[in-house]
């Protein structure tokens, strides 16, 4: 009888080890799913971060080229003969529309860009 008990008592302690790593594997097996999870999000994140850049650098373009076709609008008005009509000691303003895009919100707003010529 004694030896029954000691034996019935091994197993629920055999038992109870075997409870706990199963529950311990399926704890590690979840995290390994986050894990994974975790390291294709941090792909995407740095596939952004690149994107982004590209982006920054087509934008940086994108502005060169306006205030280059800004300079370039504004010297042909300025060089343009005047007319007869105009008074020679008022200068003429030259207004050219210019889009400006805020980075960090990614707007983009028109202002007047108001030059005086002699």
């Amino acid at each position: 009888m004694v030896g029954g008990i000691m034996l019935r008592n091994e197993i629920n302690e055999k038992n109870n080890e075997i409870t706990f790593l199963k529950n311990r594997v399926e704890e590690l097996e979840e995290l390994s799913a986050k894990k994974e999870t975790s390291e294709g999000l941090t792909q995407k994140l740095r596939e952004k971060e690149i994107e982004l850049e590209e982006v920054k650098g087509d934008l940086d373009d994108v502005k060169q080229c306006y205030g280059r076709e800004v300079h370039r609008l504004t010297m042909i008005l300025a060089n343009e003969p005047e007319s007869s009509t105009q008074d020679n000691k008022t200068p003429r303003k030259i207004v050219v529309e210019v889009p400006v895009v805020e980075e960090k919100s990614q707007d983009v707003n028109d202002f007047r860009l108001g030059m005086f010529v002699d």
